[in-house]
């Protein structure tokens, strides 16, 4: 057992650690004001260091065996470090160490989880079984992580699959099956394998961040932190989407406000720039809401792996948790946070297992970060799933609910996993008077009527629809409410000032609440609908259409 257990010191637990979501002992992972470590020094004693920037330099360390739940107690003064030479090496501690102040008021705290040379041994052995896979019963198991139909008829489900230890990324698109209502889907079926580099998935990243005025002495740091989590997404590779919400801030009472209208988008300086515009400000901060509002607001693309990012240190001030909880999981969102846990309810909002945290399968961090462990759990998470797509044989919007069934076939195994969906969404189109608006110059300085239709099948029905416009090749967005005139038509008018050449940019956005819609579906506020102004006039555009052609041959356009 030495082999192993010098296996797993160097390899095992670094390895296991920076993927701690893998292993049962993340149940001990606490909110940290401060990070703390923990390991057995050259001497062989218990090295424990931890770091704070404020003056208060009391700390109290307790150590509790997690074998036998004794704890023990030790002060320390102007220090940040502690060693202790008599304690178990073969077990497991939990390790707390708390800033006191005069009156032994806790005031922060941080805590780590030393393990010991058993449960070092464990994994080393399951580490070694892994290497060799032969020597353990796989056990398939198949999630369905996501189901979306925004595309429809193009149907997108995320589908996770691991052997009981760890997922499976070797797997491809002959392991898999769909069925929707019992029959075979086999039109544009494909599946985007884990494996694939991380250029080809597809990640939506929403940041949620406070910036009322108790954040003032950690804002800097998170912007900091935030700034570099983006830049190595760039660095890895993955196709994101990032959107920005800020909370707390004077200029809207604390309510939270979605920059860059509610878009996401792909530019990192236009982020970073829009980031930099943050102030703590404001006494309010309604963290909950802020989550709700980003997950029924923004337009996800489909099939996108989706991840928010909240960073607040006050406890929410309003909200309903269980309504947001139920639809970040309805969205298929996963909600990580940066939180103080210690202020008034954020155990109960942001941190323990019934939080929005908790229930949605998310990781806990300290305020300022770094997040470099939610980074790593959303890059595992993003080349870790399959995405089972297919164009739908019944491509009719009807009532009711329609299954969906993935079959997966591997490991000698053959499992299903069911999941449901159905047209509770707000759908877009463009009528053709507003289609032929696009095929010819307008008048300029004549106010131009846009018109759409939007149905949504099922309650919530829609609440609103906003029309976004603005002159082409210009950055800022205008807005107009569009009124329904019935039959399920939306109208709005661009003003006639702001009909000027080259031409106008628009776009659609429609809730009923729940769910948000843009027509484009996707970056609508990067690729818009667009109409020339005279004397500007649309490329005409003469093409043959190719009607007939054999397999395999190249096609000439």
């Amino acid at each position: 057992m030495d082999s192993y257990f010098e296996l797993c010191r160097r390899w095992c637990k670094p390895i296991l650690l920076h993927l701690a979501f893998f292993f049962a002992f993340t149940q001990f992972s606490t909110a940290q004001d401060f990070d703390v470590t923990a390991q057995a020094n050259e001497n062989g004693a218990l090295e424990v260091k931890w770091y704070t920037k404020h003056q208060n330099q009391r700390f109290r360390i307790i150590l509790k065996n997690q074998e036998t739940q004794k704890e023990t107690r030790h002060i320390i003064l102007n220090s940040g470090k502690f060693v202790l030479d008599k304690y178990d090496p073969l077990t497991d501690y939990q390790i707390t160490v708390e800033n006191l102040g005069n009156d032994d008021k806790v005031l922060r705290a941080g805590s780590e989880k030393f393990l010991g040379r058993v449960t070092l041994q464990n994994y080393a052995q399951q580490f070694a079984a892994k290497a060799n896979p032969n020597t353990i019963n796989a056990n398939l198991q198949v999630v369905m992580r996501a189901l979306n139909a925004q595309s429809f008829p193009f149907i997108y489900s995320t589908i996770d699959v691991s052997d009981g230890v760890a997922g499976v990324d070797n797997l491809s698109v002959a392991n898999f099956k769909a069925y929707e209502d019992g029959a075979r889907q086999t039109n544009h079926f494909n599946v985007t394998p884990a494996g694939t580099g991380g250029g080809t998935r597809i990640l939506d990243m929403i940041f949620i961040i406070d910036d009322s005025g108790s954040m003032g002495d950690e804002q800097q740091a998170v912007i900091n932190n935030v700034n570099n989590f983006v830049d190595q997404l760039v660095i890895r590779n993955i196709n994101f989407r990032l959107g920005l919400v800020r909370f707390g801030q004077n200029a809207n009472s604390g309510n939270p406000i979605l920059m860059n209208n509610g878009n996401m988008t792909d530019d990192v300086e236009l982020f970073k720039q829009i980031l930099s515009t943050f102030q703590a400000a404001g006494g309010t901060e309604p963290g909950i809401q802020a989550v709700y509002d980003a997950a029924t607001s923004f337009s996800f693309r489909p099939g996108s792996q989706r991840h928010f990012l909240l960073i607040t240190d006050e406890d929410s001030d309003g909200g309903d948790l269980t309504a947001t909880i139920n639809v970040c999981n309805n969205n298929g969102i996963i909600v990580h946070s940066a939180t103080l846990c210690t202020s008034g309810s954020s155990q109960t909002d942001y941190c323990d297992s019934n939080s929005i945290r908790g229930q949605t399968g998310g990781i806990q961090k300290s305020v300022i970060g770094p997040y470099d462990d939610i980074l790593d759990a959303i890059l595992k998470d993003v080349a870790s799933s399959y995405i089972v797509s297919y164009r739908t044989i019944n491509d009719v919007a009807t009532s009711g609910l329609r299954e969906v069934k993935i079959n997966v076939d591997a490991l000698g195994q053959n499992k299903n996993v069911i999941g449901y969906y159905g047209f509770g969404w707000p759908i877009i189109t463009l009528t053709n008077r507003t289609i032929n608006l696009s095929k010819t110059g307008q008048l300029q300085n004549t106010a131009v009527l846009i018109q759409v239709k939007v149905t949504d099948s099922s309650q919530p029905f829609v609440q609103s629809v906003l029309c976004y416009y603005r002159q082409t090749g210009t950055s800022s967005w205008s807005s107009l409410t569009m009124v329904h005139v019935g039959n399920n038509i939306y109208e709005a008018t661009i003003p006639a000032y702001a009909v000027v050449e080259p031409g106008m940019d628009y776009y659609i956005r429609a809730t009923d609440g729940q769910t948000t819609s843009t027509y484009p579906e996707q970056d609508p506020s990067i690729y818009p609908v667009q109409f020339a102004v005279l004397p500007n006039q649309p490329p005409a555009i003469s093409h043959t259409p190719v009607l007939t052609t054999a397999q395999n041959t190249a096609v000439s356009i």
